[in-house]
């Protein structure tokens, strides 16, 4: 990767400084190898900043694989071509997650920014995944994928059984006391402890994916749900049998199934099937695979 010009003025500006060094230069030679830094000191008297550097004694310079620039919660994107930009003033990246036909990739919040898509933690992280995905075919010399929400996502909750999931708040994250907020540059929310991380994941309602529970194995009447394992996703409908009642499926807390037309009716006679029977991790996603299944190769269909 070829350093950007405009980078090394962007790490003086945006200086952090760790243990009395801060960044002043990013250093390589057509690509980055290491940081140069310099001896530097708090100044201010609030939030211990500003930072002053002694740019006149000798720099350290310390070895790096790359380099991952954070702009805050504000785009800070004066730097960067109006070309790469949007009208709102975020990053405009193709549906590969490059900007323009470069190799230098976007993902988050600043990408999404006037996309209509609401700017949400999950999102951006989902974002990130799907473009990471990107630069390592880049980096093994193959052919982009396009970024795509994954099929087996839900995101209509009124797919889901809410009664299931009673309200839990949030985990409280500690905060750094105000008084040392003033002398130091560590983080002021800190970081969940092992148990608070585990009771905050258990939070997820796990939208889409059969977590095992067995309101369908249950609640079937007649019954025409088999299952020969209890594992997520191991259950089977009985079509011969099922009625079309879908008890099932609105007891299912996930909403990882759903009604499809039966392939061999073409009266509009409705009945269920599980959101693994067509490919394993649909979930509540098949109605399309079903529609098309007609038109595939058979060594497409697994």
């Amino acid at each position: 990767m070829r350093v950007p010009e405009d980078l090394h003025d962007m790490v003086e500006e945006g200086v952090e400084m760790k243990h009395g060094l801060a960044c002043t230069a990013i250093l390589g030679n057509g690509k980055v190898e290491a940081l140069q830094l310099h001896p530097a000191k708090f100044s201010g008297a609030i939030n211990a900043s500003p930072i002053t550097i002694n740019k006149e004694a000798k720099p350290e310079r310390f070895a790096v694989d790359n380099v991952i620039i954070a702009v805050g919660q504000h785009a800070s994107l004066a730097w960067l071509p109006d070309e790469f930009k949007n009208e709102k003033g975020a990053i405009k990246a193709d549906r590969f997650g490059r900007l323009g036909t470069t190799n230098v990739f976007a993902a988050g919040d600043v990408v999404q920014l006037g996309s209509g898509q609401p700017l949400m933690v999950v999102n951006a992280v989902g974002d990130g995944k799907r473009t990471a995905f990107n630069v390592d075919k880049v980096l093994r010399g193959e052919l982009l994928q396009e970024r795509m929400v994954a099929i087996d996502v839900i995101t209509d909750l009124a797919r889901m059984n809410m009664t299931y999931f009673p309200k839990f708040p949030r985990v409280q994250q500690p905060m750094l006391a105000p008084a040392s907020r003033r002398k130091t540059q560590d983080e002021v929310i800190q970081a969940f402890s092992e148990e608070q991380a585990i009771e905050e994941a258990n939070r997820c309602f796990s939208c889409g994916t059969c977590n095992a529970c067995d309101n369908c194995y249950l609640v079937c009447p007649e019954p025409c749900i088999i299952r020969y394992d209890r594992s997520n996703g191991l259950y089977k409908i009985l079509v011969d049998y099922c009625k079309g009642c879908r008890v099932c499926i609105e007891e299912c807390p996930t909403g990882c199934l759903e009604g499809v037309p039966e392939l061999d009716f073409d009266t509009g006679v409705v009945r269920m099937d599980t959101a693994f029977a067509i490919t394993q991790g649909l979930h509540g996603r098949q109605a399309e695979e079903l529609r098309s299944l007609s038109e595939k190769p058979a060594k497409d269909i697994r």
